[in-house]
């Protein structure tokens, strides 16, 4: 008689455990307590084995402890696909091996967890079986080495993204390869937001170095061309330029600008392939402003210029090649008004010429 009630009570407890209950998630309330998690309805907590639909169709199988999640959660889509199982231990929390799936059922991600925290190797798949994505983590932080595998949209070619965290920080020596290993870029870090950065030519020759402080460009960074010749050097801070300094092939300075929260303010110069300086000005706020020179490839003063506000105001000079004043007058909004004189190049005047919205109104002419 004791052996009956042993195996009555045996099968009672398997039938209710056995039994599925059916909800809607619109209908599962949920509290939640710091990273716990209470599941209810009817404001009671769930106990025992569910199905859990949405309006769409996909579905939940899931059992529950006390309002928790235990043991394998499996969701599947609306037409009955299996997408996800995860794996909780009895305080509801995420623990082992989880897995999630195409529609065809391959494997499209695997990772892991320990009491509820991510941990361990996350890898993602393509649909032909091929690892995309390589991540790690600890405690719930990126840690370790991650990887990457990409396609170039515009050349095709398959590149391999290589980085590395320390407790969710940058660190270490990160880089973008090609399959067959040549550099497309890398980055040294010296601390979690400041690196240094280069990238390369397909010739492997470098194109740029790039210094950046709180992921910010920052400090002196350098351009060359595909023939390993110096382009530019630029000097940032907080991502705004200061001063740029293009170059020839020759090496000599090719153009010299400074900037000011974005916008060209300071001295500007312009040079000849010689070395000779072009032309020599001043920016304020993205503006021409003051007195601008213009130069011969002799490096004998040609033009003087006056501007305000980006247009010639002011006077204005021409120059002859015995470096004395060839013409003079006055310049409004990038027009000429007044009186203009014109020298021969002993310095004696040979006419004068006034001028309205820069058209002649009358003129003037010495002997």
């Amino acid at each position: 008689m004791k052996n009956i009630v042993l195996i009555l009570t045996f099968l009672l407890a398997v039938t209710t455990n056995a039994q599925v209950n059916y909800l809607m998630w619109e209908n599962v309330d949920t509290q939640r307590f710091g990273k716990e998690t209470l599941f209810k309805t009817d404001n009671k907590v769930l106990n025992g084995s569910y199905k859990i639909a949405e309006n769409s169709g996909a579905y939940t199988e899931v059992t529950f402890a006390n309002g928790k999640m235990v043991g394998t959660k499996k969701n599947y889509d609306f037409s009955g696909n299996l997408e996800q199982e995860m794996v909780f231990d009895e305080n509801g929390k995420a623990n082992g091996k989880s897995t999630s799936y195409y529609t065809n059922g391959d494997v499209f991600e695997d990772f892991n967890y320990k009491n509820g925290l991510k941990d361990g190797e996350w890898k993602t798949y393509d649909k032909k079986g091929k690892v995309q994505r390589l991540e790690n983590y600890k405690k719930d932080l990126k840690d370790g080495k991650w990887v990457t595998y990409l396609k170039d949209g515009n050349m095709g070619t398959k590149l391999v993204e290589t980085s590395f965290y320390n407790a969710d920080k940058a660190t270490g020596k990160w880089s973008q390869k090609t399959e067959d290993n040549r550099v497309i870029w890398e980055k040294e870090y010296t601390a979690p937001r400041n690196y240094i950065k280069k990238e390369y030519y397909p010739n492997g020759k470098l194109t740029s170095v790039e210094t950046y402080v709180n992921n910010k460009k920052d400090g002196i960074s350098t351009y060359y061309s595909s023939a390993g010749l110096l382009l530019s050097e630029r000097t940032y801070a907080a991502s705004y330029p200061i001063t740029e300094t293009s170059f020839y092939d020759n090496g000599n300075k090719k153009e010299v600008v400074n900037s000011k929260d974005g916008y060209k303010d300071g001295l500007y110069q312009k040079y000849y392939k010689t070395g000779n300086l072009v032309t020599e000005g001043h920016f304020k706020i993205g503006y021409k402003s003051g007195e601008w020179k213009h130069y011969n490839s002799d490096d004998m003063l040609k033009i003087t210029y006056t501007y305000a506000d980006g247009r010639r105001n002011g006077i204005a000079k021409t120059y002859n090649e015995a470096a004395k004043v060839e013409s003079e007058g006055l310049y409004k909004n990038d027009e000429k008004t007044g009186a203009w004189k014109y020298y021969k190049l002993n310095g004696k005047i040979s006419k004068e010429i006034e001028y309205k919205n820069d058209k002649v109104v009358s003129e003037k002419t010495y002997n």
